[in-house]
């Protein structure tokens, strides 16, 4: 699955689930186990846990209908035929087996100090990279992106080895973040839970991800309650307003709007500028959006992003007055 082409990666995950679901209702293998498997391998392929969790399901109800005939080796017996009696399947109801909500305590926060600054002032070529890529691409000046703390480069997983060993740490990236990730997907962002402590990293390829997603998440652990934020929004996920804050809130969809957005210059006070994405906001965010404030939400222009500003609205009515807008996908 994981070698797929694209174009071929849902077909393969799908054989690869009726595979499996006939050795499952064989009794040859463990559900819970397999299923898991499957799903992790088909999201590493590229696929969305949506797309993942669908096309798995429907290859292990496939296949469990038709369980494999498993040989059976019998002392002294020869030339004996397999037991051709079909078997009762009853209906499975598939779960998806629970995943830890973020990353262990401390793991995220550990790996967000080791890494660098998005600036250009520095030595170390892959700060430079990423900054012209920022000014280039974005047009996101990346001294403000630096002196924000919005985003920084995670190390190279050798540097981080060292730094990690000199700490008595794991000589290893965390299992939630994979050292074959780097250096394609190491521009890194703070997810922040509501409480306003740090719960995760949101990880971004510069340049061209090629079969894979331009931004993610860690591997195996669920990104809701989770969302960027700039030290304003910050300070209101710690019930503890900024002065500079005008009142207002504006939400966007990914991280280079949020990056974009989060250093613009304002002529006096500023809003707070949270980013969200694919199922990460949760009803816990919004109780940290004071009751009156106004809502401006900055989705793409399309089912997804529809998706989004719905779910947004839905979650902060009837306190707080929400405004769409629609916002071209770059």
């Amino acid at each position: 699955m994981r070698g797929a082409a694209r174009g071929g990666r849902n077909k393969a995950s799908y054989c690869a689930a009726c595979n499996v679901g006939e050795l499952a209702a064989a009794g040859a293998l463990e559900l819970e186990h397999a299923q898991a498997a499957l799903e992790a391998a088909a999201l590493d392929c590229g696929l969305s846990a949506r797309e993942a969790r669908a096309t798995i399901q429907s290859g292990l109800r496939r296949g469990m209908a038709s369980p494999r005939e498993l040989p059976r080796q019998i002392p002294g017996a020869r030339n004996r035929r397999p037991n051709r009696t079909p078997l009762s399947v009853p209906r499975v109801v598939l779960r998806r087996p629970s995943r830890p909500k973020h990353p262990p305590q401390g793991e995220a926060a550990a790996v967000w100090d080791f890494s660098g600054r998005v600036d250009n002032s520095g030595v170390d070529p892959l700060e430079v990279e990423l900054a012209q890529w920022l000014a280039c691409q974005r047009a996101l000046y990346a001294p403000a992106v630096a002196e924000l703390d919005l985003a920084r480069v995670l190390p190279a997983p050798r540097s981080c080895a060292s730094w990690l060993k000199s700490r008595r740490r794991s000589c290893r990236y965390p299992a939630w973040l994979p050292s074959s990730w780097w250096p394609k997907y190491r521009l890194a962002l703070p997810a922040w839970k509501a409480g306003g402590e740090l719960g995760s990293l949101r990880l971004r390829c510069p340049g061209d991800p090629g079969d894979g997603p331009k931004e993610r998440a860690p591997r195996g652990v669920s990104a809701k309650g989770l969302t960027l934020a700039d030290p304003v929004a910050l300070s209101l996920l710690r019930s503890d307003p900024d002065p500079l804050w005008n009142g207002s809130v504006l939400m966007v969809e990914g991280c280079p709007d949020f990056l974009t957005w989060a250093i613009k210059r304002w002529p006096e006070k500023r809003p707070a500028v949270f980013g969200v994405w694919s199922g990460s906001w949760a009803a816990d965010l919004a109780e940290r959006i004071p009751s009156g404030t106004t809502v401006t939400i900055g989705t793409d222009a399309n089912g997804a992003g529809d998706a989004y500003a719905l779910a947004i609205q839905r979650s902060l009515y009837p306190r707080c007055r929400c405004k769409r807008l629609k916002v071209a996908q770059s």
